[in-house]
């Protein structure tokens, strides 16, 4: 019974190599996309740099052109209403500026001028390896409106602490950083 075993493996395993069944290689990426990636990273980096951002997850919708990047980021410490969306307002608009810079991406993206809609931005605050339990917990885009959550204990449930278009939120923070 082995030796069948064995002899049925020596006659198979040569002929799954000759039938394709192997490893292929990837297609070569797009010089655009590569260029895309370089720009996400860098963003990714001074986002750390200059606000503490920690790179949670990052995903890129792309089939045929791009059409959203999705990014979620942590942060380790509390936030109020007012600084965390002066923080994504300006990771986002930071992000897109820096997208819609780029002329060598351009063909690349789906809709352009890359707008907050082709973004799918998350933030997490924590305290310690726990979701912050003052202030915003996690904070979302979803159909162009920001969620702002808090986290109830340790396990409990989230709940709405504000709701806005991201419009709205783009014009309470320049108008707070034109008053001051």
């Amino acid at each position: 019974m082995i030796k069948r075993i064995v002899v049925i493996a020596l006659l198979l395993v040569p002929f799954l190599m000759l039938s394709g069944c192997r490893e292929k290689p990837l297609p070569p990426q797009r010089p655009q996309a590569v260029r895309l990636k370089s720009i996400v990273k860098e963003f990714i980096y001074d986002m750390h740099q200059e606000h503490g951002f920690y790179l949670e997850s990052i995903g890129y919708d792309q089939f045929h052109d791009l059409e959203e990047v999705s990014i979620a980021f942590a942060l380790r410490k509390r936030c109020s209403v007012f600084e965390a969306r002066k923080l994504y307002v300006s990771a986002m608009e930071e992000l897109l500026s820096r997208i819609n810079a780029d002329r060598e991406i351009r063909p690349l993206l789906h809709v352009y001028p890359f707008t907050p809609s082709q973004v799918e931005m998350d933030l997490v605050f924590y305290e310690g390896e726990k979701f912050s339990k003052e202030g915003v917990a996690f904070m979302f885009l979803k159909q162009n409106c920001i969620f702002y959550e808090a986290r109830s204990g340790d396990f409990g449930p989230f709940s709405t602490l504000n709701e806005e278009t991201y419009q709205e939120a783009l014009e309470i923070v320049n108008s707070e950083e034109g008053s001051s």
